[in-house]
């Protein structure tokens, strides 16, 4: 269930990308057990990590992504740094 619900949240971002808004980007990291052996601490953590990694996948594309949507909208160049990023 958790992972169709995800699903629609990406799709809703994709046709939002799209449409030409701002660039919005998520990442989300999924952990369970299947027979509820695992601690939710445990649990909590895996996920974060899993987000992490995610995040740290497609940092680098969407600060790019987002980058050349300001530079369209303000006609200058928006430097690496930018604290928008």
């Amino acid at each position: 269930m958790v992972r169709e619900r995800l699903s629609t949240i990406r799709k809703a971002l994709e046709a939002w990308n799209a449409a030409g808004g701002l660039p919005l980007e998520l990442s989300f990291g999924l952990a369970g057990s299947d027979d509820g052996s695992v601690a939710p601490e445990v649990l909590l953590r895996q996920a974060d990590a899993r987000m992490m990694e995610e995040k740290n996948r497609v940092r680098a594309a969407s600060h790019a992504r987002i980058r050349a949507w300001l530079e369209a909208r303000t006609g200058r160049k928006v430097p690496v740094d930018d604290p928008r990023l």
